[in-house]
């Protein structure tokens, strides 16, 4: 297994319509049966995080629950965020036809106080592809709103999209105000739209050129992975360092997008949410075997990046300026705990017990990212070093007093690692359908299990590939030996974040997430970044 990275080292004022910013940024929102109380929350937790918007998007808006959610959310927004957070109608056609339905409920809260208003202080509407829908029928609904709109809908599933071509434009130009892409948030799982690779943004700026040209807005994807194993569907897009590479691309790019949509605040299903999945929304029950109601493993430590990255893009700010909204180093960790050749043990049955299409597109590496405050110190190379320890396990063990002195005086994230290597790996009694789970004991605190007390540990340090802008130098890699049938396999796809915690501290504000599909290895390979930091450890 091997370490990627990705870190960074952090106004123009106008005058603009009411409602409408000059850059901003939304997250995707999956409407559905949320509580009044959920949704709320979901707002609060946006702001404080620094989004401008919830999209909201809508599948079939007949059911009770749309027209409620949407009155809650708006009146919340209003009465407690007033001009400071917004929302807006995606529509994502569940069946043949823009319904009286959607005409409806845009019409009755396009002009509501919360809803978000595009440049030119039209109601701000979007979409989830065309649906194979003509431009005549689009333009159509569109003239049932006497020409109110701000219509900046992803279209990319239409002819010559990502080309740009003289074509689309001349077929579509007419109709858009803005366009979204969805399909170039990823690489593809096997084939078809999508980037050449994680974090890849050649197709944005094609997309981009073309509408900026023709003095169009355009509104980019930002996302960490697809992982989809329900509706009928079984594949991961990476993922890896998607999320973080993209970041920096969107910084970079010129001119700038002029919006931002992540993709997703809430969708479980698909695995890309950085909010809360809360219980009632969901009832399929393969997607709630890796995102289970209630219990989806939270994904949260990706916001104090993501509004690192807000802050910098509504600054016009490079990836090089990016600095932590507190001041203190904020960061992530995220990686799947199972090799690439692990074979599960139904794998044979496909379906849903295969590997997902397009799991060969990832590698064995922890990924990481991490954005310092200006003038952060503290950071050191130190010199290859190896170390072995049995029964890391046993409290006694003076594990951390054995690496202390190559440490010298220097805090280092492997301090709070060792202890915590008790609680590697994940609890699996909120999962249904586990298959040959480990024999350890279950004393350890929830949600996670001891391991063995014959667990060898090696720790080897070195220097990882030169990053010229990035204050990271090198990594440990910790090989965990697990003995006897010590298996752990999911028959199903499990997206989980795991916080690795050492004695009430955390790693230097570091949080581990980890994706996986299935787990079945006596021998786990983990890599972990040394960040040595000057401040005490939190």
């Amino acid at each position: 297994m091997r370490l990627s990275s990705a870190a960074w080292v952090l106004c123009a004022a106008q005058t603009l319509l009411p409602g409408a910013l000059a850059k901003a940024v939304f997250a995707h929102y999956m409407v559905g049966s949320v509580t009044e109380a959920h949704a709320h929350q979901d707002i609060d937790d946006a702001v404080a995080m620094g989004l401008d918007g919830f999209v909201l998007n809508t599948g079939d808006p007949k059911p009770y629950y749309v027209k409620n959610n949407f009155d809650y959310m708006f009146n919340y927004t209003r009465d407690k965020y007033g001009g400071k957070f917004w929302l807006f109608l995606s529509i994502d056609i569940q069946t043949p036809g823009l319904t009286n339905e959607y005409t409806d409920i845009f019409r009755e809260f396009k002009d509501h106080d919360a809803y978000y208003k595009g440049p030119n202080g039209r109601s701000f509407l979007s979409t989830f592809d065309s649906k194979a829908l003509t431009n005549v029928h689009w333009q159509s609904f569109l003239n049932k709103f006497a020409n109110s709109t701000y219509f900046v809908p992803d279209f990319d599933d239409t002819l010559g999209y990502y080309e740009a071509s003289i074509g689309w434009w001349k077929y579509w130009g007419s109709i858009v105000d803005g366009l979204f892409s969805w399909e170039s948030a990823w690489p593809p799982a096997v084939s078809g739209l999508g980037g050449a690779y994680p974090g890849d943004i050649g197709l944005d700026k094609i997309v981009q050129d073309g509408a900026t040209a023709r003095g169009k807005t355009y509104m980019i994807a930002l996302s960490p992975l697809q992982y989809k194993n329900s509706y009928g569907n079984n594949y991961y897009r990476p993922g890896d360092l998607n999320l973080p590479r993209r970041m920096a691309g969107i910084l970079g790019m010129s001119p700038s997008p002029d919006f931002v949509e992540i993709i997703t605040w809430n969708d479980g299903p698909e695995s890309h949410y950085i909010g809360t999945i809360w219980p009632e929304p969901n009832d399929n029950k393969q997607a709630a075997v890796y995102t289970p109601p209630g219990l989806a493993a939270p994904h949260t430590a990706w916001q104090p990046l993501i509004t690192s990255f807000i802050n910098a893009f509504k600054s016009n700010l490079s990836a090089t300026a990016m600095t932590p909204a507190t001041g203190d180093a904020v960061g992530a960790l995220w990686y799947k705990p199972i090799m690439q050749n692990t074979k599960c043990a139904n794998e044979s049955l496909g379906g849903f017990y295969a590997k997902p299409a397009g799991f060969n597109k990832t590698t064995d590496q922890l990924n990481w990212a991490i954005v310092l405050p200006p003038g952060a110190e503290g950071y050191t190379r130190l010199t290859e070093q190896i170390f072995k320890r049995e029964d890391v396990n046993d409290p006694t063990a003076p594990a951390i007093d054995v690496l202390t002195p190559a440490l010298h005086n220097v805090v280092s994230v492997l301090k709070s690692l060792v202890p915590a290597l008790t609680r590697l790996v994940p609890a699996i009694n909120d999962l249904s359908n586990a298959i040959n789970p480990p024999a350890v004991s279950k004393t350890a605190e929830p949600p996670f299990l001891r391991l063995p007390l014959e667990l060898q540990l090696e720790i080897y340090k070195f220097y990882s590939e030169s990053l010229d802008s990035l204050p990271f130098y090198y990594y440990s890699k910790l090989l965990l030996t697990i003995p006897g049938p010590h298996a752990l396999c999911f028959s199903k796809g499990h997206e989980s974040l795991l916080e690795l915690t050492g004695k009430g501290r955390r790693m230097a504000g570091l949080n581990a997430m980890y994706q996986m599909w299935c787990a079945g290895e006596r021998k786990i390979e983990y890599v972990f970044p040394e960040i040595n930091l000057r401040w005490p450890l939190q």
